[in-house]
């Protein structure tokens, strides 16, 4: 099972997985929570289509802002989930989530907006289970600006902080 370590417990987590979607026996009442790095989400799209059709609820649970255009041009329902998880993967199977009150944030609505019954319900599941999640019709604009934001986190890792990099930063974002 997966390691998951927090401030407060470290244990075992015995979570069903497959190696590919082909493995998955599907259920009239599916939802799949897309979790992919945005290179890998086109071809896990087809793949999951040609499993369960076009209309399982698909919800986008990743950085970037491109990956539910590529799931709406295949599913008829796609959901939009800011990621906010003060976690890292410390090796295969360990997981160590930093965070002391929730395990992270994850907003959701439909996409390219709204609500409906699924964003409530995905909510109340996973705020069972301690994240902060709640229904937003406008999710699409943390995610956009979550992206801004990680920009600057990339010119840190490849320059100092200085007035050139604010000035750099400044033209990433305009860009």
């Amino acid at each position: 099972g997966l390691r998951y370590q927090t401030p407060y417990e470290d244990r075992r987590l015995r979570i069903p997985a497959v190696s590919h979607p082909r493995e998955l026996e599907p259920r009239a009442d599916d939802l799949v929570i897309v979790t992919a790095k945005s290179q890998h989400t086109l071809s896990l799209l087809e793949d999951l289509r040609a499993v369960y059709g076009d209309q399982v609820p698909i919800v986008c649970c990743q950085n970037g802002v491109v990956n539910e255009r590529m799931a709406q041009r295949r599913f008829a329902n796609v959901y939009a989930m800011l990621v906010v998880l003060p976690a890292q993967l410390i090796e295969p199977g360990r997981v160590q989530c930093h965070a002391k009150l929730k395990s992270g944030i994850l907003d959701v609505g439909t996409y390219p907006g709204g609500l409906d019954m699924q964003c409530e319900a995905l909510a109340e599941r996973l705020s069972a289970v301690n994240f902060s999640i709640r229904p937003d019709a406008t999710v699409m604009r943390f995610k956009y600006q979550k992206l801004l934001t990680n920009l600057n986190n990339a010119l840190e890792a490849i320059a100092p902080r200085n007035e050139d990099a604010r000035d750099i930063f400044r033209e990433m974002k305009a860009e």
